[in-house]
C-alpha cells in the first residue's frame, strides 16, 4: 500500500466506524508504514508530514509532531524544495497553534508567505490571528489576499468578516451578497449577509434572510435561534421574535429576556408579560432556595455554595431592573450582531481532512 491507499482507508473507516476505538488500529499500521518509508529516506517531507499527523490522531504530544518536522529543517532545509519547505512551514504553524505557541505558529506563517507568497491558507490564518489581535486593517489586506489567491469559501468568507470587523460594512455586504449567490443554503452567509444588509438600512433584504433562515428545518453549530431572532428584533418584527424563542432552550437571565420582555410589551400582551416575568422569577427564588439546602462536602464547600446563591440572587435582581426598565421607561435593549471567522483544520497533510 502507498500513502494515497491509507488516506483513502482512513477516510472510509472514519464515515463507516463508530467510534475512535475502531478505527485506531488503521493509524496504528500508518504509523508503522511511515515510519519506515522515512528509515529508507529521511529527507521524504511528505512521510514526515503525514507522520506528524497521526501522531496527532494517536494522541501523542505535539512535540512528537513538531520534531519530526523540524528534525527535516535542521538536517536537510538547505536541500528542500520551496514546496517541501512551505509545506513544513505551514503544517509546523499548526502544532505550534495547537501547543498554544501563538508566536510561534506566526512565525511559521511568516516564513511560509515571505517562501511561497502563492500560499492561501498562510495568509487566511495569519489573518485570523491578527483579527484576534484587533488589528482589523491588517487581517483584511491578509484575507484579501487569501480569497484572490484561492476560490475556497472559506478565505472569501473571512475577508467579508473582516471587512466587517473593520468597519467596512458596504464592502463587507458586497462580497457576502457575490457569497449567498454562489452559497444561497449556506448559513454562515446567509447570516452575515442579513447582518450588512440591516447596518446599511437594507431592512428588506434582512428581514428576508432572517426569514429564510428561521424556515429551515435544522441549522448547523455555525448559527443559533438566537442570532436569527436577534436579526429579526432588530428589524422589528417583534412577533417573530419571540416565536424563535418559545421553541428553543435557553438560559433564564437578563440579557435574554429584555428583548422578550419589550417585544411582548410593545405588542400590548401586558398580561402576558406579567405572567413571564412571575414565572421566571418564581424559578429564579426556587433556585435560590435550592442552592441555599444543597448539601455541603469536600467538592462544594460553604464558599462553593455562598457563589451560586449570590448569583442566582444576582440574576434575580438584573431581571427585576430590567423588566421594570422596559415596562416603566420603555427601555429597549439592543443586542450586538456578531460574525465570526470560519476556523478549520489547515493541516496540509491532514488524513481526514486534506
Amino acid at each position: 500500500m502507498e500513502i494515497k491507499d491509507y488516506i483513502d482507508r482512513i477516510k472510509r473507516a472514519i464515515v463507516e466506524k463508530e467510534s475512535y476505538d475502531d478505527y485506531v488500529q488503521i493509524f496504528e499500521e500508518y504509523k508503522d508504514f511511515l515510519e519506515k518509508r522515512i528509515f529508507k529516506n529521511p529527507k521524504d517531507i511528505i512521510a514526515r508530514s503525514q507522520l506528524a499527523a497521526v501522531f496527532m490522531e494517536l494522541r501523542m504530544d505535539s512535540d512528537f509532531s513538531k520534531d519530526i518536522m523540524e528534525e527535516a529543517l535542521v538536517n536537510y532545509e538547505s536541500e528542500l524544495s520551496v514546496d517541501e519547505k512551505t509545506r513544513l512551514y505551514t503544517n509546523l504553524a499548526f502544532f505550534y497553534e495547537e501547543n498554544y505557541s501563538t508566536e510561534g505558529c506566526m512565525d511559521y506563517l511568516i516564513k511560509a508567505i515571505n517562501l511561497n507568497p502563492q500560499t492561501p491558507n498562510a495568509y487566511d490564518v495569519l489573518g485570523r490571528f491578527y483579527a484576534d489581535q484587533g488589528n482589523y486593517r491588517e487581517a483584511v489586506s491578509l484575507f484579501e489576499t487569501a480569497q484572490a489567491l484561492s476560490e475556497v469559501m472559506k478565505y472569501h468568507y473571512n475577508y467579508a468578516v473582516a471587512l466587517h470587523q473593520n468597519g467596512e460594512v458596504l464592502k463587507a455586504k458586497v462580497v457576502f451578497e457575490k457569497l449567498y449567490q454562489n452559497y444561497p443554503t449556506d448559513t454562515k452567509v446567509m447570516f452575515g449577509f442579513g447582518v450588512c444588509c440591516f447596518e446599511t438600512d437594507d431592512l428588506i433584504e434582512a428581514l428576508a434572510m432572517a426569514n429564510k433562515l428561521a424556515k429551515l428545518s435544522e441549522l448547523d453549530d455555525s448559527i443559533s435561534e438566537f442570532q436569527i431572532a436577534d436579526l429579526f428584533y432588530l428589524c422589528d418584527e417583534f412577533a417573530s421574535h419571540n416565536a424563535m424563542f418559545d421553541t428553543t432552550k435557553y438560559y433564564e437571565n437578563a440579557s435574554w429576556l429584555g428583548a422578550y420582555f419589550y417585544c411582548l410589551n410593545i405588542l400590548g400582551k401586558k398580561e402576558q408579560l406579567s405572567l413571564k416575568f412571575s414565572e421566571v422569577i418564581s424559578r429564579k427564588e426556587k433556585d435560590i432556595l435550592e442552592a441555599m439546602n444543597d448539601e455541603l462536602d469536600e467538592n462544594f464547600t460553604f464558599e462553593d455554595r455562598e457563589e451560586v446563591v449570590a448569583s442566582y440572587s444576582t440574576e434575580k435582581k438584573d431581571i427585576e431592573t430590567t423588566y421594570f426598565k422596559v415596562t416603566n421607561e420603555n427601555f429597549k435593549p439592543m443586542p450586538k450582531l456578531e460574525l465570526y471567522f470560519m476556523y478549520g483544520c489547515y493541516l496540509l497533510d491532514c488524513p481526514r481532512h486534506q
